[in-house]
Formats: C-alpha cells, structure tokens, sequence
C-alpha cells in the first residue's frame, strides 16, 4: 500500500511511503535529491501500473500559501517505484481531480469526478485528456 496524501493540522507533506502488509510497518520511499516532484496534497487521485511498476497521480487541494496554490490542482504526475523518481505528465489539465475515483487500463487512465459526474480517460502513451 502506498500513501502520498499526508497531512497533519498545520503542515501538508510532500512524501511518499509504503506499507509492508506482511511486517505491519511503513517505510518512507526517500526520492533523490533534486529530482522534481509534486507539491504535497490531500484528496488526490492515485492508481497503480503492476506492468510498469508507477504510480499515477492528479489532482488534489492544499490550502497552504507557500506553494502559491490555494484550492484545486489540475496537474498529473507519474512516480517510478523503481527509479523512485516523480515526472510530470501535466501541468494544467483544465480540470482538478479530487474525490473521484481512479484506475488504470490498458494505457488509459480512467477517472471519475464524483461532484460534476464526468468521466475522464487520459492515453497515458498519447499524453491526450477526453471526456464522457
């Protein structure tokens, strides 16, 4: 199990960590340094490759003003749980995607936003966004 979306009252984290269901432990994924990754969030979208060993990630608030963003992300991002590296695949979707649900076939990205109830498809391979 993976988590990204950590947060406690005053501070949102930009981390990454594993869970070890066998071991019952986390372990944080330490990304190398100076390599880009996502601003910290709460209620992104993630879904897991198994075939590409990545994570896929969109979306997601943070109501901290040291990033300069306030409010929704429209950004997509893509971590490699081998190379522990974040690369992003957008920067301004157009639309934030959080508290929706998320899934990953065959090459396209599935995402349901719940509050406007549209469906979402984005070719990973294509780098292209449609709607339903």
């Amino acid at each position: 199990m993976l988590l990204f979306e950590c947060r406690d009252e005053s501070v949102i984290y930009d981390d990454i960590w594993v869970f070890d269901m066998d071991k019952h432990t986390w372990s944080e994924i330490i990304v190398p340094t100076g390599s880009p990754k996502p601003a910290g969030r709460s209620y992104s979208g993630m879904t897991l490759d198994k075939e590409s060993n990545c994570l896929y990630m969109t979306g997601g608030r943070n109501t901290s003003q040291a990033n300069g963003c306030r409010g929704g992300f429209q950004d997509m991002w893509k971590f490699n749980l081998t190379t522990s590296k974040w690369v992003r695949l957008q920067s301004n979707m157009g639309v934030s995607f959080q508290e929706g649900a998320h899934c990953l076939h065959n090459g396209i990205w599935w995402m349901v936003v719940f509050y406007t109830k549209t469906v979402y498809c984005y070719d990973i391979n294509k780098k292209k966004l449609t709607s339903s």
